[in-house]
């Protein structure tokens, strides 16, 4: 089978999941992994047959995304903030829009000797390592009530030789909260409603931890509310909150922190949608 021919069938064996672009995509993510053949390469070789050994990887891998399985869990890992963060069942897999999250902070604060900061729901780890290989003088830790997730985090730290403080920790149970102060706190905490379930992939529902992405439906703000809580006795001087969102409760979000006295600001992501909210107490 040639290069093209399996690029085909990647196209109608997928056709009920995928659109032909995404199928595409796909294909050409798992040839550079398995073959290290980019995009631009495989024009020159799309009539080439393909070796035994790589064509039954190939097709081990078209298999597993037919049975709904995503794309970064069969490479087991994902790229982030020119990190590699290994993912699995247990913890959320990183998006864009919380790369945008990490870039922005660097964006947004000066990298000072003997910062402290502070990820909570850090999940696979992936904001705490990308804050730490930003901020390298600076004491980064990584709150989350999942076990799993943690093992997941602290072996992402060991693979990227990166230093984060984990700790078990139910966000929401303020007797659970330290006395630390910190200059940035950071969080993309679960946000998405119960009732959104039936707008999102299949995928999505049956592969990733619920917990890392669900809120009641009549307490759609319950960890933002805990965050400003917390931060309101927890942050630096001048110190800053940055927060992933849900497009939905922008407005709503922004408001919760004003209430609480913080100045605060809204910001779009990448695709024009209300993604974030940078808050602080000066």
């Amino acid at each position: 089978m040639t290069l093209k021919e399996l690029k085909n069938q990647f196209n109608e064996e997928l056709i009920a999941s995928y659109s032909s672009s995404e199928s595409d995509h796909l294909f050409h993510i798992f040839l550079e992994e398995l073959a290290n053949i980019r995009i631009g390469q495989f024009f020159l070789k799309e009539n080439e047959k393909l070796e035994d050994k790589l064509l039954n990887e190939l097709l081990k891998c078209l298999k597993q995304l037919k049975s709904g399985k995503p794309y970064q869990h069969i490479l087991g890992y994902v790229p982030f903030a020119n990190l590699r963060i290994d993912v699995n069942a247990h913890v959320l897999i990183p998006r864009p829009e919380t790369e945008e999250l990490a870039y922005l902070v660097k964006s947004k604060v000066e990298n000072k000797e003997g910062m402290r900061l502070l990820d909570i729901g850090t999940g696979s780890g992936c904001l705490a390592l990308a804050l730490s290989s930003f901020y390298k003088k600076a004491q980064v830790c990584g709150y989350d009530v999942s076990e799993e997730a943690l093992k997941q985090a602290i072996a992402n730290a060991k693979t990227n030789n990166l230093t984060v403080d984990f700790a078990l920790l139910n966000f929401l149970d303020q007797r659970s909260w330290t006395d630390d102060k910190w200059d940035v706190i950071v969080s993309n905490p679960p946000y998405i409603a119960e009732y959104e379930q039936d707008t999102m992939d299949g995928i999505v529902l049956n592969n990733e931890p619920w917990q890392a992405l669900f809120v009641p439906d009549n307490d759609a703000l319950i960890f933002y509310i805990k965050i400003a809580e917390y931060a309101q006795t927890h942050l630096k001087n001048g110190a800053k909150v940055f927060v992933e969102i849900n497009e939905r409760l922008g407005q709503e979000t922004l408001e919760m922190f004003t209430a609480r006295g913080f100045k605060a600001e809204l910001l779009k992501d990448m695709s024009g949608k209300d993604r974030f909210v940078e808050a602080w107490n000066d």
